[in-house]
């Protein structure tokens, strides 16, 4: 079973930005409507976006009853990242055969740096853990990639008795 966090499978992506007092924010200076003012905790999100997208956002100060708005500022570009997807993980059940197991995961972005783990604070490696023992077993991995959202999971592989070899099981 492959387990990914919700906003890979929903694909939200989103600029946050730590808003400047008496700001307003926009990705379309041309539309009086779009202009945002920060929340509560003085952020700016904008969501919805597209991934590896080039948007700029443009600032100015608010008018006020005493000033009238400043000029929009000549905008700052950001690129949302890319995301992974069509991640795919190799045979997770096995038949006890007291020989090492694993299971990799695979994804057709190309250059990815995948690592794996026994556990989900240990430490990763390209190489995945092998088990030999009947049982569930977890293999937690991360994928990453510059331009990339890092992507991680959980992989429970499965080493199953021998129902048919009766003196071969652990």
């Amino acid at each position: 079973m492959l387990i990914v966090f919700y906003f890979f499978r929903f694909k939200i992506f989103s600029i946050i930005i730590n808003a400047k007092r008496n700001q307003i924010y926009s990705l379309n200076k041309n539309d009086s409507s779009s202009w945002i003012s920060p929340d509560s905790n003085g952020k700016v999100t904008f969501s919805g976006l597209s991934p590896y997208t080039d948007y700029t956002v443009y600032t100015r100060i608010k008018a006020t009853g005493k000033s009238p708005a400043s000029e929009i500022s000549a905008g700052t570009t950001i690129k949302t990242y890319n995301m992974f997807e069509n991640i795919r993980n190799s045979t997770t059940t096995f038949i006890y055969d007291n020989k090492p197991h694993t299971v990799t995961v695979s994804t057709d972005v190309e250059d990815v740096e995948i690592l794996y783990s026994d556990s989900l604070n240990g430490t990763y490696s390209t190489r995945p853990p092998e088990f030999s023992t009947v049982g569930g077993h977890d293999i937690f991995y991360s994928l990453k990639k510059d331009r990339y959202y890092s992507c991680y999971g959980k992989i429970t592989m499965n080493i199953e008795k021998d129902v048919y070899n009766g003196e071969k099981n652990v």
